[in-house]
């Protein structure tokens, strides 16, 4: 999969669809891939380190 950065969002270069944590902000919770959502705060992510966490 490819993948651009957008801000703080990461989109799927064939589908258009953002990663979207959908409220989960545990490690291991499931990321989904959504329709883009500006504001979103599921779709908001960053570099903590080497990983990547929801804003």
């Amino acid at each position: 999969m490819d993948w651009a950065r957008r801000g703080s969002q990461f989109v799927h270069d064939d589908t258009g669809k953002c990663m979207d944590a959908g409220g989960g902000r545990r490690n291991g919770d499931i990321v989904t891939l959504q329709p883009s959502a500006t504001g979103d705060l599921d779709q908001q992510f960053t570099w903590s380190g080497s990983t990547l966490v929801v804003r």
